[in-house]
This record gives C-alpha cells, structure tokens and sequence, in this order.
C-alpha cells in the first residue's frame, strides 16, 4: 500500500521534531511508588502523528493487571496463549486467554492463589514465569510467585492449570517474604526435570533452590540468606564452568548489591561466586545478555535506581567486574530486555524500562545510547515496561514495543527508534510483552496490561496487532543512513 502525501508530509514532520539529546529529570523522591494522576495531559503535537494501533481482543479487569506474558500454545490450535496476574485477592488472579480471540477475549481458565496467611495475589513484572513441560502432557508449565498474605511459589500446570508443587515461606522459618521473581534452571539433581530458584523479599531475604520434580510441598535443595529483600533473581547460565547454571540475584536496601549464587547441588550449593555492590543503590530487576566481553560467558545486566546517568550496569558474568554502566538513563531504571544485534557489531543491544518519559536503546557492548524516544509527560510519562519483539516491519531486525503512563503503547524499528504505531488503553501501562502471529499476516502480535482499575470492569488486557500502522513494508534496502529513503530521521 503506497503512503498519501499527507501521510508522508505528517511522518516527516514527526522525524523533524523527534528530540536530539535526552531530556533531563528533576531527582525524584526516593520511595515513590507510583506516580499520581495529573490533571492535563501533556502530549507533543508530534506523537499524535504516529499512525493509531488496533486492538485484537481485549480482557477485563477491575484491579492492577502487573503481568501480562505469552505461553505456547494450551488449546491445541498452534496459536500462543495469553497469561495474566492481577492483585485480586481470595478470588481469581490468574488468567489464560484464548490467543484465537477476537473483540472480546475467550478465557479459557482461571485460577485463585492460595497459602501463606491470606492467600495473597500478584505482583510485580517478574513474578509469572513460563516454563518446561516438567509433567510430560506436551504442554509448557508456568512458575507463579505471590506477594502480601500469599508469599508462595507454585509451579503450575497450564493445561489443567493445577499445582504441580507449591513452597510456602510462611511455613519455613524463620520468616516469610514475598516471591517477586522465578527462574528455570539446570537439572542438578539427575532427574531429568529442571530446578526452579526464586527471591523472597523481607522478612525471609533469601534465595531458594527447589527441586523441579517435586510434588505437592516443592522439596528445599538450598536457601542463601540474604542482607535484604530479594528482589530478582536469574539464570545467568553456567558462569564457574561445573555443568550447572548459577544464580543471578539481586539484593535490596540493606544489602545493595548483585550476587552470582552457585547452583551446583550441596555442599557447593548456594555459595557466592561473586558479588557487585551497588554504593548504596537499589537494584529493581535483572537482566542476561549474551557475551560481549569474548569469554564464552553471558554478562549481567541490573536495573538500579539511581538518577545520575548510570542507572544500567553490565557486569561480567563470569567475575562480577563492571563492563559498561549507561551516562544515558536519569532516572531509576525498572525492567531490561535485549534486543538482537542491530549496530552490526555482532553484540546483542539492551532495552531500558525507567521513570523516564522514554524508551532508550542502549549498544550492548559499550552501553552508549543508540537511540531515544521519548513519550508525553501524563503521570510522569513513565515506561515501566519495553521490550523487543519481532520483525514487525520486514527490515530483518527486531522491534521494540513499550507502555507508558501517559496511557499508551508504542511500536518502535529497532534499528533507529522510528515510530511505528500508538494505541491508547485510557489507562497508565504495567507490562507488555511480544506474542506470535495470532491473525495470519506473518506478524508478532504485542500483549498490555493496564494498572489503576477501580470500580465496574473496564478492559485491563490488549492484544494489539503488530503491523497496525505499518502502511507499507520497509525492507533492508529500504535504508540510508537508518532512516527510510527519502525520509529525514534525526537519531540521538
């Protein structure tokens, strides 16, 4: 489809007057939460040029939906699922929707948590794992973690969406803490099923390792106490060269650090390969980047929350060494996704969640900023939630797609941070997440969730068409200097 001439004439305006240096936030009071609601939204003239996106189905909700993410396919139909957790307590939190829907989604189950003191709910971006298909009915699992009265970790069943084990912290003293974050790891037990290891916040302050083929109460391998809450956790892969793959972890206010834990078994198990301290800054999440530094191993990358610049931190996975922090990111950073190679050096780039009223793209190898876009300014405009997703414009490179708190989901080019589509939930962003082709056009597709439901239900969960936007293909020759031909496209 050829673009119109003011179609044209509207996207070049928009490359005209996207920003050439990254805007400077005032310091933010540490301890913030969430941003409150302001009374005018503060939209560039610019963004309402980007083409609108489309929505494929949506689901509702009446309360935060923190997790949105994809899991293979449940119902048979070859399509990938769409998996939920909200913060409802004592009733259903966890939700599968049919990846097939259209208009309103078909849910094909739901699940309540139970445990702990109150049952609890769930929280956060990393607390919703999928994983193996550890009972052998051909169809992948999932790993759950719960939050206030719940501070349970269960390894779910997504075809009979069953337990297959849980792990109670309240009942393995001396104290209990919220499981914020899952990971899959090797088999260390010979066994042939996966181990599973997650972060427990205070008052437990500990890493646990569980066994993977566990039943009913998930049998303890190890646990590593903690100074503080912790508050992500990782599988960097096989960094000390044992056959096993250690654990990445990261360690909140009183301890400020990240830690590569041993995940070998007993009596190796649990011991600290390294740690990175942080100079008293938290650190929010973790991420895995595949080497950069030439030693066969993957690096590690935290989110901190610090306003200075170097809110990024790449460390080497193999001895904790610092191989890059960002100057690029003021604000505190939340969540880091990596992005397939796009400088054509062969590394793999890293895309940064903040307070910011941004997404940013950073070089994977050195951490100098490959491109910015930054977004309108409601409720601080904060992205709490960017990711890569597929090739939704044909160029061969990955894209990037992210949800703001100004209300709205971008699609990016990962190559040069050109923008693709928006589309408007009416609500500030929690997560978002690539699918695959759900409608048959050879696109991924892209999942939101949405935060600050009350009352009547109102749609929490959007499944958005990929190419939404897309008026005609860009392909690799497409391309002058990063930008389409014949189009002018300023990269900060």
């Amino acid at each position: 489809m050829k673009k119109t001439t003011p179609q044209i004439l509207g996207l070049l305006a928009l490359a005209a007057a996207m920003p050439a240096a990254a805007s400077e936030n005032a310091a933010l009071a540490a301890g913030r939460a969430e941003r409150q609601p302001e009374p005018a939204l503060e939209r560039p003239a610019a963004l309402e040029m980007i083409p609108p996106g489309v929505a494929i189905f949506t689901a509702n909700a009446d309360i935060h939906v923190d997790i949105v993410r994809p899991i293979p396919d449940v119902t048979g139909d070859g399509l990938d699922e769409v998996l939920y957790g909200t913060r409802e307590s004592n009733q259903p939190n966890v939700f599968l929707l049919d990846g097939a829907s259209s208009g309103t989604a078909t849910e094909v189950w739901s699940f309540m948590t139970t445990g702990g003191a109150s049952n609890g709910y769930l929280y956060g971006e990393q607390c919703l794992v999928p994983s193996s298909d550890t009972d052998g009915n051909g169809v992948a699992n999932f790993l759950m973690g719960t939050a206030a009265g719940g501070r349970v970790a269960f390894a779910i069943d997504a075809l009979a969406h069953a337990e297959l084990w849980r792990f109670d912290t309240y009942l393995n003293p001396p104290d209990s803490g919220w499981v914020y974050s899952l990971a899959e790891m090797s088999d260390t037990t010979a066994d042939g099923v996966p181990e599973v290891a997650f972060g427990a916040g205070s008052f437990s302050d500990s890493v646990y390792m569980v066994d993977g083929a566990s039943s009913g109460t998930a049998s303890l391998l190890w646990r590593y106490q903690a100074a503080d809450a912790v508050v992500s956790v990782r599988n960097l892969g096989d960094a000390d060269g044992d056959g096993d793959d250690d654990v990445l972890a990261a360690v909140g206010d009183s301890g400020y650090s990240v830690l590569l834990l041993d995940g070998s078994p007993p009596t190796s198990a649990g011991a600290t390969l390294w740690s990175y301290a942080t100079g008293g800054r938290s650190v929010w999440s973790l991420g895995v980047l595949p080497d950069v530094t030439g030693d066969g191993k993957a690096e590690a990358l935290a989110a901190i929350w610090a306003i200075d610049g170097s809110a990024v931190r790449c460390l080497n996975g193999a001895t904790g060494a610092l191989v890059w922090q960002s100057t690029t990111v003021p604000d505190y950073a939340m969540l880091l996704d990596v992005l397939p190679d796009v400088t054509g050096d062969g590394k793999a780039e890293v895309v940064v969640s903040s307070w910011e009223n941004a997404v940013q793209v950073l070089d994977g190898a050195t951490g100098a900023r490959v491109w910015k876009r930054t977004v309108g300014t409601l409720n601080g405009g904060d992205v709490w939630s960017a990711r890569a997703v597929g090739d939704l414009n044909g160029d061969g490179f990955q894209d990037v797609v992210a949800g703001s708190f100004d209300y709205y989901v971008y699609a990016y080019s990962g190559l040069n941070g050109w923008p693709f589509w928006s589309f408007s939930t009416g609500r500030r962003l929690y997560s978002v997440h690539g699918l695959g082709d759900l409608n048959g056009d050879g696109v991924a597709e892209v999942a939101a969730s949405t935060q600050n439901l009350t009352g009547s239900p109102l749609p929490g969960v959007f499944v958005l068409d990929g190419d939404a936007g897309l008026l005609l293909p860009f392909f690799a020759d497409d391309f002058e200097n990063g930008a389409p031909v014949g189009w002018s496209l300023q990269v900060p």
